[in-house]
């Protein structure tokens, strides 16, 4: 299996995913809320949430990853762990792609 390719600023995406087997997700009603509650704590820092479909047993997210400048000027309330501080203070996760692209891994 090949990595992923890292996702671009400022840029748009239909990210979807589901289980192995068609097997469920979402067991109960409280889970969506659940998978709603750590997409806002986790991803709605660095990216925007312009549409989503919970089904069963998959989900559809669409979503637009913030510019670089929306995202430092949010900073400080991200929580970024010592060990990927670089030493200028900055996410070891930007970097820039072949074709001279900002990205962001999340």
């Amino acid at each position: 299996m090949t990595s992923p390719s890292p996702l671009l600023y400022n840029t748009y995406y239909h990210i979807y995913n589901r289980r192995v087997n068609g097997e469920n997700i979402f067991l109960e009603g409280r889970n969506y809320e659940h998978f709603l509650n750590l997409f806002a704590k986790h991803i709605e820092p660095v990216c925007d949430l312009l549409g989503y479909c919970l089904l069963r047993n998959h989900f559809h997210i669409l979503v637009r990853v913030k510019s670089e400048e929306e995202i430092v000027e949010n900073e400080e309330t991200l929580r970024v762990s010592s060990v990927n501080l670089v030493t200028t203070g900055r996410e070891s996760s930007k970097r820039t792609n072949e074709s001279g692209e900002k990205t962001l891994r999340v």
